[in-house]
C-alpha cells in the first residue's frame, strides 16, 4: 500500500474506484487518496508523507469493507494523527 503510483496500487484504486461508483459510498475517502496521489505524483510529497499508504488503506477498508467501516478508520486516523503531532499517547495496546 505504501508503493505509490505502482501498478498493483493503481490495479487496486482502479477496483475501489469502480465499488465507489456502484455503491455511491466512501467518496471522502476516494477523494482524500485523489489528492494525495495527484500531490505525490507531481511533488513528491503530501502533508509531509512520502506515500499515499494511509489513504488507500482507509479508501480499500471503506469501499471493500463497507461504509460502516469507515467510521472506525477516521477514528484511528485521527487518534495516529495526534499521537504524531504530540497531542495524545499511543494506546497501551499499540506500545508493546
Amino acid at each position: 500500500m505504501k508503493a505509490t503510483g505502482d501498478q498493483k496500487n493503481n490495479a487496486l484504486v482502479t477496483f475501489l474506484q469502480c465499488q465507489v461508483k456502484a455503491t455511491k459510498t466512501c467518496k471522502e475517502w476516494e477523494k482524500e487518496y485523489t489528492l494525495c496521489h495527484k500531490s505525490f505524483m507531481g511533488m513528491g510529497s503530501y502533508k509531509g508523507k512520502r506515500h499515499c499508504g494511509e489513504e488507500l488503506t482507509a479508501l480499500y477498508q471503506c469501499a471493500w469493507l463497507g461504509p460502516g467501516f469507515s467510521r472506525l478508520i477516521e477514528y484511528h486516523v485521527a487518534q495516529s494523527r495526534n499521537v504524531q503531532q504530540g497531542h495524545a499517547e499511543r494506546p497501551m495496546h499499540e506500545t508493546t
